[in-house]
């Protein structure tokens, strides 16, 4: 299966690509970080709360708690 900017995914790829503990996938772009969970995506922006949309790094704790590296805001 396949997917493409209709079900979501961002225009552009990144970096950073996580399997989380429950499953599900992480990615970041340098637009976002999406999130998907088997059927489609969902996508975090600034206007989502994520302090700056380009996402180089995610780490998942073994308590389950994700480290975000940006390029900046926090």
């Amino acid at each position: 299966m396949s997917h493409s900017i209709r079900e979501g995914v961002p225009e552009c790829g990144g970096p950073s690509i996580v399997k989380g503990m429950q499953g599900f996938m992480l990615f970041g772009t340098v637009q976002c970080i999406s999130r998907f969970e088997g059927l489609g995506f969902t996508n975090y922006r600034t206007k989502e709360g994520l302090s700056f949309s380009a996402v180089y790094g995610i780490i998942e704790t073994p308590n389950g708690v994700y480290w975000i590296a940006t390029n900046g805001g926090g």
